[in-house]
This record gives structure tokens, C-alpha cells and sequence, in this order.
């Protein structure tokens, strides 16, 4: 029985080590690309907002809310549960997360495959918020990487959880791991943080080619056989090189 007891108290002490280990790594990985979408433009009127899923655990590093771009060291990050509710004790749980945090909490419980999260307030995806335009796919890359054009949902932006449902429930719905919300921002999603972030890059330059496109010439969306038939043949070739390098 005192056998039993004393392997169960190492193995919470190795896990709850672990956890540590993976929480600060975390941190460090928010706080890192948390700077970057300041850079790029992509946290306007401190809005923007980069989360990422601590591993072996269901918790969550998000960014401090906004205004606080200038204190992004990973200390500062807030540590949160899966319905979005700071663990008290823990560095940075003194800040109240960003409204937003409903939504990041809202994909990591629905969506079990992702895990980073960007709020997305870029200029062109926000002129495409502010007009309620979805953003049509229109070119070769977004086809392979999206499987489609990126809708946009419209539910009252003063209920958080309606907001998290309307876009928990377009990510699960669609191909595309972006979904815009009327008046706000986009939501990005990724197989890691770092993906999450890189697709919202793609968003922002297709969001800029919609906006553009008209003064030059009216622009058609691909066929949707083709956009199913490239962005079958990307997947392919992503899993096929992941495959190889194992």
C-alpha cells in the first residue's frame, strides 16, 4: 500500500514538473510571437492577440489584454484554463485577460486539433470587418493552404459567448482556419502557434488582393474544384514530407 501511494506521489510530482517545464515554454513562445504581431501591424488599437495550448495539460498561455504591447515579457503572460479563467497564483494572473479570451477557451474545447489561436486586427482584414465582407478565395495559395475563402459571422459583439459560439462554430464547419467577425477582427487558427500566426499573414495578403483587386480589374474566385482538387493535393504533400521526415 505505502508502495502504491509514494509511486503515486512521484508520478503528480513528474507531472506537475512537467506541466512547469511546458507552461514556460509556452510563455516564452507567446511572448515571442505576441512581439511579432505587434510588428507586423497586426495588433491594431491593441487589440490583436496571440494564445497558444500548454502541452499535456488543459490550460493556455494568452497575452496580456490590450494596451499592454509594450510589457510582453513571458512573465506577463496569463496562464488560463479552458474556460478562459486565470489560475490564480500564477504569474500574470493578477491582469484580467482580454474580452476575447471567451473565444480562444470556446476553439480549444471544441476544437481538440488546435492549438494556437490569433485574434487577427490587421488592416485589411479589418477593412473586411468593418464591411462585413467574408474574404472569397481567390488565388492558387490560399486554395492549397485554406481549402476555401474565409466567411464571416455577425453576432453581437457585447456577448462574448455569442461571439465564441458564432466562431467555434464556423471553424468546425469550414476548410479554412480563419473565420472573420463583422466589426471586429479575424480569428486564426493553427496546428501550433506559429502556424496560427503564419495564417494570418496569408489572411492579411488575401484580405489585401480582395480590397485591391477591383481598382485594377473584377476579380473571379476559383472554381471550387479546383480549390478542392489543390488543396486536396497540398495536404498530400505536407502529410507525405512530415511522413519522411520521421
Amino acid at each position: 500500500m505505502a508502495r502504491t501511494e509514494d509511486a503515486q506521489q512521484r508520478e503528480q510530482y513528474v507531472r506537475g514538473v512537467k506541466t512547469e517545464v511546458a507552461i514556460a515554454r509556452t510563455r516564452a513562445e507567446v511572448a515571442s510571437l505576441s512581439a511579432e504581431l505587434v510588428h507586423d501591424g497586426f495588433a491594431g488599437w491593441g487589440g490583436g492577440n496571440v494564445s497558444s495550448r500548454v502541452a499535456g495539460s488543459d490550460l493556455f498561455v494568452i497575452k496580456p489584454p490590450a494596451g499592454d504591447h509594450d510589457d510582453l515579457a513571458p512573465e506577463n503572460a496569463i496562464v488560463c484554463d479552458h474556460e478562459g479563467t486565470a489560475l490564480v497564483g500564477t504569474p500574470g494572473s493578477e491582469r484580467l485577460p482580454g474580452s476575447d479570451v471567451a473565444v480562444h477557451a470556446r476553439i480549444y474545447r471544441d476544437l481538440a486539433d488546435v492549438r494556437g489561436v490569433v485574434r487577427s486586427q490587421s488592416p485589411h482584414t479589418l477593412v473586411h470587418a468593418a464591411t462585413g465582407d467574408s474574404i472569397p478565395c481567390l488565388l492558387v495559395a490560399m486554395a492549397e493552404r485554406f481549402g476555401g475563402g474565409i466567411p464571416v459571422v455577425t453576432p453581437p459583439l457585447d456577448d462574448a459567448d455569442a461571439v465564441a459560439t458564432a466562431v467555434a462554430d464556423a471553424l468546425a464547419a469550414g476548410s479554412a482556419p480563419a473565420v472573420l467577425v463583422a466589426g471586429d477582427g479575424a480569428y486564426v487558427t493553427g496546428a501550433t502557434a506559429r502556424e496560427a500566426v503564419e495564417s494570418a499573414r496569408l489572411v492579411e495578403q488575401m484580405a489585401r488582393v480582395t480590397v485591391l483587386a477591383p481598382a485594377a480589374k473584377a476579380a473571379a474566385s476559383l472554381p471550387s474544384s479546383t480549390v478542392e482538387l489543390l488543396h486536396a493535393a497540398f495536404r498530400e504533400r505536407i502529410t507525405q514530407s512530415t511522413d519522411d521526415r520521421r
